[in-house]
């Protein structure tokens, strides 16, 4: 079944990152989300201080008043529950700041505190930057681990007019060291008339021939020739409770053919990994997906289906009995509303 066993800063960032995806998607002009952690790994405890900006369109914080659920279970050693908001709308005179506390209830006057605001100086430009502390993760390379590979498939999605980078600062005791990760700018200026179901396709081409973003270039030892990779998409259409809500489910799936000789990043071909993505943001796999791969009938395809699990990063990992060695098949999935769903 489809759970999310992540912790709850890692919750938290995924839906931070989200609801910046969304004001970006608002904005339909160029925009950039940014995302920078500060690593105090000297520190007792060791903490991160999190930043996620975007220049989409100013915050109206209404957005926000869902994020505690299951935020509050971290101790307070560990997270005060406090988040910094800045965000200005393209017509604000001012940049407007705010604190806000998880930890209490929405309905309390002291969840929200409004600060002086800052002003503009006649500048005309928008965007919301939120920040957070937190000791949670005790081991911030595994979160490192995490993180990378979740931007990563931020760039797979092609997202019109959305450009991402992430920065990374560590405090050691030598000193400073810094990873930076930037998104193509191929990715960034995609023809506006391909559809989101053929980026979806071209993101996880990439994705198959980077041996699923395990390196940082197409493998050629593999991937001689495109010729090797077998693909299909599919857009949702026959389920009118997803039609009916203005939703779409789209589908990609690639297959690859088994080169004679190919490096070995690619071992075990009786497996699939299923990539989840729900408003241009990657997700844990729903239930809803799960089931209708489970209702699937895989043998008229020559496949037999042994089990559905998943794995740390969200992803649906489908088990085959004897899987043919013609090959290895990805699938991606991405559900989103034609327009910002709030």
């Amino acid at each position: 079944m489809a759970t999310d066993i992540s912790s709850s800063t890692r919750r938290l960032f995924r839906s931070l990152i989200y609801l910046a995806v969304q004001r970006c998607r608002i904005a339909e002009t160029l925009c950039r989300l940014s995302v920078s952690i500060r690593c105090f790994r000297v520190s007792n405890p060791p903490f991160m201080r999190i930043s996620i900006s975007d220049t989409g369109v100013g915050s109206s914080l209404v957005e926000f008043q869902d994020l505690d659920r299951g935020m509050c279970s971290v101790s307070s050693d560990k997270w005060d529950g406090m988040l910094s908001i800045t965000t200005t709308g393209i017509r604000d005179k001012d940049i407007h700041n705010y604190h806000l506390n998880l930890r209490e209830a929405l309905t309390s006057k002291s969840r929200l505190n409004t600060l002086p605001p800052t002003c503009k100086n006649h500048g005309t430009f928008s965007g919301t930057e939120v920040c957070f502390s937190t000791a949670e993760e005790d081991n911030i390379d595994d979160f490192m681990a995490w993180v990378f590979p979740f931007v990563q498939k931020i760039f797979l999605l092609k997202t019109p007019n959305l450009a991402v980078d992430l920065t990374v600062e560590h405090t050691e005791n030598l000193g400073l060291r810094y990873n930076h990760l930037h998104q193509e700018t191929d990715d960034i200026y995609l023809p506006l008339s391909l559809s989101n179901n053929e980026r979806l396709l071209l993101s996880l081409q990439s994705y198959v021939l980077r041996h699923r973003n395990a390196l940082d270039k197409e493998c050629q030892l593999c991937f001689t020739s495109r010729d090797n990779l077998k693909f299909g998409t599919g857009v949702a259409s026959n389920i009118q409770n997803v039609r009916g809500s203005g939703r779409i489910v789209e589908v990609a799936i690639v297959i690859t053919s088994v080169q004679s000789q190919c490096c070995l990043w690619r071992l075990n071909y009786a497996t699939s990994q299923v990539m989840y993505f729900q408003e241009f943001t990657p997700f844990s796999v729903s239930q809803s997906s799960i089931d209708a791969l489970t209702s699937i009938n895989w043998q008229n395809y020559g496949l037999r289906l042994r089990e559905i699990i998943m794995d740390g990063d969200g992803n649906a990992v489908l088990e085959w009995v004897d899987m043919p060695s013609f090959g290895y098949m990805d699938i991606a999935i991405h559900c989103y509303h034609q327009r910002y769903p709030i």
